[in-house]
């Protein structure tokens, strides 16, 4: 028989809790949670508390303490579906926002290259047409190259795709976003990462 994986066993929640608790509010819910780790330190992303959201918590023992929660995104309109990635010191976030109006929903960025210490402004990313939603990125950081893949959604049409773009300046600039898929199925929720030259989609 193979040795167990590391993983198969699992310690107790850090905040001793089991379950959320019977009629927990949506206003105090923690959802959808995206988690990176490189190293020591670990990174966990999730929305939170008010749909406008993203909040933020990092490890630098290996998940056995706890800095404290902050907002890393605060959204007047909402936001949603995070992604975290890592790479050493450098952590990238990506996610959906609702702030631009419009029926829209555009793909926002930020970064720390200090490990999770301070991060950059919002940087939006993308810039749909009315009707269109860009949602659920993926996300892959290695060193200075940034490789994101994402759902846009045309809700009037229904038609829902796949599309990619890349940064090879630590996130200065993304070059022009590509459509990878063409046909009109349902293509959602990609996910990227890279070995090596080549780029996994």
């Amino acid at each position: 028989m193979p040795d167990a994986p590391a993983s198969s066993t699992w310690k107790a929640s850090v905040d001793g809790t089991s379950a959320v608790p019977a009629g927990c509010p949506c206003s105090t819910a923690s959802l959808r949670a995206t988690i990176a780790a490189a190293g020591s330190d670990v990174h966990v992303t999730w929305e939170g508390r008010n749909n406008g959201s993203l909040w933020y918590r990092r490890s630098t023992d290996g998940g056995t303490t706890w800095r404290p929660e902050t907002a890393l995104v605060e959204s007047p309109r909402g936001c949603g579906t995070p992604f975290l990635a890592a790479d050493g010191d450098r952590v990238g976030l990506a996610w959906g926002d609702g702030r631009d109006g419009n029926y829209n929903g555009e793909l926002y960025y930020k970064q720390s290259g200090d490990a999770g210490r301070t991060w950059t402004e919002d940087q939006r990313l993308t810039t749909g047409q009315d009707s269109v939603l860009d949602k659920e990125p993926s996300l892959f950081v290695r060193g200075s190259h940034r490789y994101l893949a994402w759902t846009r959604s045309h809700w009037r049409t229904g038609v829902t795709q796949v599309w990619f773009m890349r940064s090879t300046d630590d996130g200065a600039s993304w070059q022009p976003r590509v459509r990878v898929t063409g046909d009109t199925t349902r293509q959602e929720q990609p996910m990227v990462a890279a070995t090596g030259a080549a780029l996994h989609l």
